[in-house]
């Protein structure tokens, strides 16, 4: 169907749009030859800032007008929401919701993180068939990534596969979010950077107050 467009405007990251670009702990680039930060983190916020981008191009808005929309946008709504608690933790509160493909892509974003790391993932509804599946596809990548502390909570990851491997005895499973609030009263994390992340049923935000 796009053979058949005459106006056409291609963006990515291999188009020079922008240069110098990082996803974490923050996304930061330069655009037309100024400094841009953004509180968002991860390559598949910035994907969504490049389109953003490629609309403003297109329709020749002032770069200066562009750079301030994009650094003015402060996720709320348990969305990429940075949270600073008490214990000197920095939480990345992205449980508005979950699929297959934003959990990956968070993981993938998050294994860059320097210091001490933790992902605690609640389960991702209406997948139907491919329930089992998927769910053990990120257990596997919460191996291949080695996170310091990693909770995996719900019906759903408490029934994966699981490794006998010592190497992965960081990675828990829960059944209930119960469980995992009795799990942080008894091991408080401390000056860690911690992703929560799950579908909007499971209520991930509720940790907070455990954090």
């Amino acid at each position: 169907m796009s053979k058949r467009l005459t106006k056409k405007f291609e963006y990515g990251l291999n188009k020079n749009l922008i240069q110098n670009e990082s996803s974490m702990p923050h996304i930061s680039f330069q655009y037309h030859d100024q400094e841009v930060n953004s509180p968002l983190m991860g390559n598949h916020n910035l994907q969504n800032i490049l389109a953003c981008i490629a609309v403003a191009e297109y329709l020749k808005i002032p770069t200066a007008s562009v750079v301030k929309g994009i650094e003015s946008y402060t996720p709320i709504n348990n969305r990429s929401q940075w949270v600073n608690t008490e214990n000197g933790n920095k939480v990345l509160l992205d449980a508005y919701n979950a699929n297959p493909s934003s959990v990956e892509a968070a993981l993938e974003s998050f294994k860059s993180v320097d210091g001490p790391t933790a992902v605690i993932l609640g389960d991702m509804f209406e997948l139907g068939e491919h329930e089992g599946v998927e769910h053990q596809s990120i257990y596997d990548t919460c191996k291949k990534y080695s996170f310091d502390t990693c909770f995996l909570v719900g019906k759903a990851f408490s029934k994966v596969k699981t490794s006998h491997n010592s190497s992965h005895e960081n990675i828990q499973l829960f059944e209930e979010k119960g469980e995992v609030i009795e799990q942080l009263k008894n091991q408080a994390f401390h000056n860690t950077t911690i992703l929560v992340k799950g579908s909007r049923g499971m209520k991930m935000e509720e940790l907070l107050d455990y954090l």
